[in-house]
């Protein structure tokens, strides 16, 4: 779980911190650095990471390798030098875990999103169950859509994400985006 941001986050290169870090743990984290209200939710922020600055940075940006790990960096040792420079300038908390199972990646984007687990968020699967017995995508209203309702996370998402609750909380102002 890496983390850079100049003058926001502190220079720890490879490190560990002295409890359990999560995927949960990075909606709160962000917050904080967007000194925004985090709700109480099962994810921590990572304070003992973040500097004391009292300003918030102008972007925020989040890279997910999903399906990538150490296994892979280790693997191609050679093939990630921006990486690497952005580990050895930021802090990386090598033994960060998912903290939930299913780890799948509509479950664990969403637990990254929203500070919480799967029995709190409802993002369970790839393919979900719905109350009536049907079967449905994690973020569509029906099986297998595949027009713009497909991917409506007001469909199944119980709970609002950081990027929710920041563009409601400022006007609908922010540019908040996903590539």
């Amino acid at each position: 779980l890496l983390f850079y941001g100049p003058g926001f986050v502190h220079q720890l290169g490879r490190t560990s911190v002295d409890r359990e870090v999560t995927l949960a743990d990075v909606a709160p984290t962000l917050a904080d650095l967007l000194n925004f209200e985090w709700p109480n939710r099962i994810g921590t922020s990572l304070t003992e990471i973040l500097n004391d600055n009292p300003a918030s940075p102008r972007l925020i940006f989040e890279v997910v390798l999903d399906g990538g790990g150490w296994n892979d960096l280790r693997y191609w040792p050679d093939r990630w030098p921006h990486i690497a420079r952005l580990m050895g300038e930021g802090t990386t908390i090598e033994d960060a875990i998912v903290g939930s199972s299913p780890s799948i990646t509509p479950s664990v984007h969403t637990t990254l999103s929203t500070g919480a687990y799967p029995r709190l968020h409802e993002v369970t699967g790839i393919t979900v169950r719905q109350d009536d017995g049907s079967l449905a995508g994690a973020f569509s209203t029906e099986a297998r859509l595949t027009n713009a309702d497909s991917t409506r996370p007001d469909s199944s998402l119980a709970i609002p994400t950081l990027a929710d609750l920041w563009d409601a909380a400022n006007g609908n102002a922010p540019l908040i985006g996903m590539f």
